[in-house]
């Protein structure tokens, strides 16, 4: 099912970009600080269930037993919020600073979701974020 979400997120487009195909050039941003501005001032960031939302790891912790609990600052309009996650695989090396992709699970009756991967700080029109493997 995630490889699925993968692709599915790997494609998400910005709301201004003009997409031309294989001609379109992928903007790249200094840091993933930038990044996430232009997420938050040019993308669409609509809380939705099944969306794809650039996020910042603000930190990464352990619970007692093992899980791990990731706060987030996930992009929207207003400059992002906060918020907890977890992993969808709960391998990954995730560190604050880290830009990431929130996947929006449910919106009610409380918002729900999973960090799904990270990115670089690269944005193809066209083809999305482009992901760390």
């Amino acid at each position: 099912m995630f490889k699925a979400l993968k692709s599915i997120f790997s494609r998400s487009t910005s709301s201004n970009a003009n997409a031309d195909g294989n001609n379109a050039r992928a903007l790249h941003f200094a840091d993933n600080e930038a990044a996430f501005g232009y997420a938050c001032e040019y993308i669409d960031t609509t809380i939705r269930e099944e969306a794809f939302i650039p996020a910042i790891v603000t930190r990464v912790d352990k619970s007692a037993k093992g899980d791990t609990w990731i706060a987030l600052k996930i992009a929207s309009p207003d400059g992002g919020f906060e918020w907890i996650s977890a992993p969808r695989d709960p391998s990954m090396h995730l560190q604050a600073g880290d830009l990431a992709i929130f996947w929006v699970g449910q919106t009610t009756p409380v918002l729900t979701g999973l960090v799904v991967n990270t990115v670089y700080p690269e944005l193809h029109p066209t083809r999305g974020w482009k992901i760390k493997r």
